[in-house]
């Protein structure tokens, strides 16, 4: 082919030409651009917040009610909750239950049995009731709770916890019984020795 001819062709194809070139152009730059390594991405990972910790799963108390109440059982309630709560949860005293015989606005401890006592005939009562042997003490066989919880050093809590293992133990036969059933401390113990008697 003569020079005049190949520069023809080149004049009659010049559109075609610099179309092919512009395309060699953008397909050379495709290629370079996909072969760059893409720039590492930054993650951030949120940080998961902690779910907020329940009350009533990590204070909670387990109280066993027995006794004259509807629906003896275990019961879980929050710290904090009150013998009368744990009454309601288990559906209230029993016809012959006697709550006067607790102290219902004392609290629960973890672990802690809960009597209802049977209600006692008045008449009965005073036929059968026998007074301490000396006056002035109390008869921890025939005291209620509230009279225990009077001795110094008792509190609700241990006084409930006396007519609880008196109820299933049977009467106590010697006042030593409640520091050795672990019911008071010694110390206790020696604070109320001389004003309790069986």
């Amino acid at each position: 082919m003569s020079g005049r001819s190949v520069q023809a062709w080149f004049v009659s194809h010049r559109t075609l030409l610099g179309v092919g070139i512009l395309g060699a152009v953008l397909v050379s730059i495709g290629v370079f651009v996909a072969r760059r390594p893409e720039p590492p991405r930054l993650v951030l990972q949120q940080t998961a917040a902690r779910p907020a910790a329940s009350p009533q799963v990590t204070s909670l108390v387990v109280v066993h009610l027995s006794g004259e109440v509807i629906a003896p059982g275990m019961y879980r309630l929050p710290a904090g909750a009150r013998i009368e709560d744990v009454l309601k949860a288990g559906g209230g005293p029993t016809g012959e239950g006697d709550i006067q015989r607790l102290n219902l606005a004392a609290r629960l401890a973890d672990g802690q049995q809960i009597v209802v006592p049977r209600r006692i005939d008045p008449i009965l009562g005073a036929l059968t009731a026998s007074p301490s042997p000396v006056p002035g003490r109390v008869n921890i066989n025939r005291a209620s709770v509230a009279e225990l919880d009077r001795l110094p050093g008792v509190g609700p809590v241990t006084a409930q916890r006396i007519v609880a293992y008196r109820e299933q133990h049977g009467a106590f036969t010697a006042v030593e019984q409640l520091r050795d059933a672990k019911l008071v401390n010694a110390a206790t113990f020696e604070k109320i020795k001389d004003l309790i008697d069986i």
